[in-house]
């Protein structure tokens, strides 16, 4: 309803003004397609639509926290999964006021892994930084690698790969 008035003399219109709602929200990708079991990572969901409120599932054992609409094309959330979320792809589905989408196939659930160790060698009695590959590192990671291998310091630098600064002593095993 719109209402004008000139001094005294005001109108009352119906019909002349609407609110644009956010629209039927679409999925264009989410960012990272991956978590590990038992592992809490930040992530950006993209599409159109997207407004306040807006609310996100991942199904049984993984849980969209913090949302943040930051435009109504760019949301940031933490993804939360459980300790016995069961492994494999997820659907995404996103629910605003104006409506429902979905993205199939969205999020993989894994388990935590390592993929490699670069460089996987080194001279005995010296230090040497390397870089582990895989999946599911945050935070806390912890690592040892025996007796003569002493872990100088470790830092993730994102969920798939760490930095680690070892001391190899004469006690390091061959192998």
């Amino acid at each position: 309803t719109l209402t004008l008035g000139i001094g005294e003399v005001q109108g009352v219109f119906d019909d002349f003004v609407s609110v644009a709602g956010a629209g039927t929200p679409t999925i264009d990708e989410l960012d990272p397609a991956y978590a590990a079991v038992d592992t809490t990572i930040p992530a950006t969901l993209t599409g159109t639509g997207f407004s306040d409120g807006m609310t996100i599932d991942l199904g049984v054992g993984v849980y969209a926290k913090n949302v943040d609409v930051v435009t109504g094309t760019l949301a940031n959330f933490d993804i939360q999964v459980a300790s016995k979320a069961d492994l494999g792809l997820r659907t995404l589905t996103a629910t605003t006021s104006g409506g429902v989408a979905t993205l199939p196939s969205a999020l993989e659930v894994v388990e935590f892994t390592l993929e490699s160790v670069e460089p996987n060698e080194a001279p005995v009695g010296q230090d040497i930084t390397v870089l582990l590959k895989g999946f599911g590192f945050e935070d806390g990671l912890k690592a040892n690698f025996g007796k003569g291998i002493d872990v100088n310091s470790l830092t993730v630098l994102s969920q798939g790969e760490a930095e680690v600064n070892l001391t190899l002593t004469y006690e390091a095993k061959g192998g």
